[in-house]
């Protein structure tokens, strides 16, 4: 459980509500870590940028999936 709410699309400003659109048609959600980031608006831009410059790469799509879950694995997260 997160211990800010979370920006729901229908809570989000303008701005937020754009983003999350964008994130909704590319993936058909919005992940709850954009949500926690709805919070600080520039904050989530950032993270938006850096998943896009993670993505353009040329890395297979599966092991760049497999780098994710290492790296997750390996800072001990549970999710």
């Amino acid at each position: 459980m997160a211990r800010l709410p979370y920006v729901e699309p229908n809570q989000a400003p303008p701005d937020v509500k754009a983003t999350y659109d964008k994130v909704q048609a590319a993936t058909g959600r919005v992940p709850n870590f954009l949500k926690i980031l709805a919070h600080f608006p520039k904050g989530m831009q950032a993270a938006m940028g850096l998943t896009g410059v993670a993505r353009e790469g040329k890395l297979d799509p599966k092991l760049r999936e497999l780098a994710y879950l290492k790296v997750s694995k390996i800072n001990g997260c549970h999710y």
